[in-house]
């Protein structure tokens, strides 16, 4: 199997300026970013078992829950985009994301949007490796997927 196409790192992780779906939105790309915990959706089974079903559970689809997202930073003392994370907890609002995937200069690029829930932050100290900084957002809503 090929590793053909594959490739490490050119990963955006962005916060909107405006109300999500506002045109055009506005986007701050957050520095310091060295891992992410994941972007996606579930979709709940509700349990459509009848007497009719011959011994088995039937399921059908329910509806999509999106991840809970965790990002971690670079600790940077007075690093604004810290504080703004912050801010997006305390304030408990919702929020226009997006990761942007591909060369920062290249007309190839994906993206993934969402509307998010700042759900929590905390620092991270260490005496033998690096600082660090967590974040974590629920998604709230559907993830619009768009090539640019």
């Amino acid at each position: 199997m090929s590793a053909a196409g594959s490739f490490v790192g050119k990963i955006f992780f962005e916060k909107g300026n405006h109300v999500f779906g506002d045109t055009p939105e506005d986007w701050d790309r957050i520095a310091e970013v060295h891992a992410i915990g994941g972007i996606g959706e579930t979709n709940d089974l509700v349990n459509a078992t009848t007497f009719a079903s011959e011994d088995n559970y039937e399921y059908i689809g329910g509806l999509a829950d999106g991840a809970t997202i965790t990002l971690e930073l670079n600790y940077k003392r007075q690093n604004d985009n810290i504080q703004a994370l912050i801010q997006e907890v305390k304030d408990k609002s919702s929020s226009a994301y997006r990761f942007v995937i591909g060369e920062s200069a290249a007309t190839d690029k994906e993206e993934y949007s969402f509307l998010g829930i700042a759900i929590s932050w905390s620092l991270n100290p260490s005496v033998e490796d690096r600082n660090t900084f967590t974040f974590v957002v629920k998604v709230s809503g559907e993830i619009e997927y768009k090539e640019l």
